[in-house]
């Protein structure tokens, strides 16, 4: 069997140990590495979720290279920095939404990661969630006609633990528009 496409894991909170599950349950992928800059909720994620290489230091991890490529779950103020960190060392990125806080640093970090050859994503798994597929394969048909304006009410909820296990999520200057970005992006 040829080697295995290696992923690194940035930042350990709730949404990596998904992204951890569903990586090591494609074939030919693993996660080989995770960085935090927590070392406890470093540790507290590689005794649930084993993996050979744990960071404190990303500059380190990106040097590793078994890492191919990250997946970055950090919360949004970091988002580009990363992504320019990774670039500079030839790792492919894949960062949760939103992909940066500003368009001037999307514009910058898919500039930077074009220049150095890698693949720059953002992760938006609703996309591909049922209703969202049936309604793009509408459009795609023609059955809607010219779409100019679309509007959507979802009735998607967080509960109060959920903001208060991440002290920067719905917050303006941590999360980059509280709920807005956080979850109407979607």
């Amino acid at each position: 069997m040829s080697e295995k496409f290696g992923i690194g894991i940035v930042g350990t909170g709730a949404i990596a140990k998904t992204h951890y599950i569903a990586t090591n349950s494609l074939e030919g992928v693993e996660v080989v590495a995770t960085c935090d800059i927590a070392r406890d909720r470093l540790d507290e994620f590689i005794n649930k979720h084993p993996v050979t290489n744990a960071y404190t230091d990303l500059g380190k991890m990106l040097k590793n290279p078994a890492v191919r490529a990250i997946l970055v779950c950090t919360p949004p103020p970091s988002h580009c920095s990363i992504a320019e960190q990774a670039a500079a060392n030839g790792v492919h990125v894949m960062v949760e939404k939103p992909l940066t806080l500003d368009l001037k640093q999307a514009d910058h970090s898919i500039v930077v990661c074009k220049e150095a050859g890698v693949k720059y994503a953002m992760i938006s798994q609703r996309r591909f969630f049922d209703a969202a597929q049936r309604i793009r394969k509408a459009i795609d048909d023609g059955k809607l006609g010219k779409v100019v304006l679309g509007d959507c009410i979802i009735k998607w909820w967080r509960w109060k633990e959920y903001y208060e296990q991440e002290p920067w999520r719905g917050t303006w200057d941590k999360e980059g528009g509280a709920c807005l970005i956080n979850q109407a992006m979607h």
